[in-house]
């Protein structure tokens, strides 16, 4: 199972440690990023689909996506999208 959220700043080493550990497999983001993200799709099964649209942040900076999955992120599950 796997998701897909884009949070609204460069992901800490604190979140990492949030999305990594937190056991919710039910939700789509552990309680803790909820607040820092900006868009995020549904926990998705091997053959699952989901087309997520947003718009990119409109001040240049480091925005952080990740799978929120348990474990997900410390699998190198996760990235940067620039915004220049």
């Amino acid at each position: 199972m796997h998701s897909l959220a884009f949070l609204d700043r460069e992901m800490t080493q604190d979140d990492l440690v949030k999305a990594a550990t937190h056991t919710d497999t039910d939700l789509s983001l552990p309680k803790g990023l909820v607040e820092i993200c900006l868009s995020f799709t549904p926990p998705l099964g091997p053959e699952g689909r989901h087309e997520l649209i947003f718009s990119a942040p409109s001040n240049k900076g480091s925005y952080s996506f990740l799978c929120p999955m348990p474990g997900h992120p410390f699998l190198g599950m996760h990235g940067v999208l620039i915004v220049e």
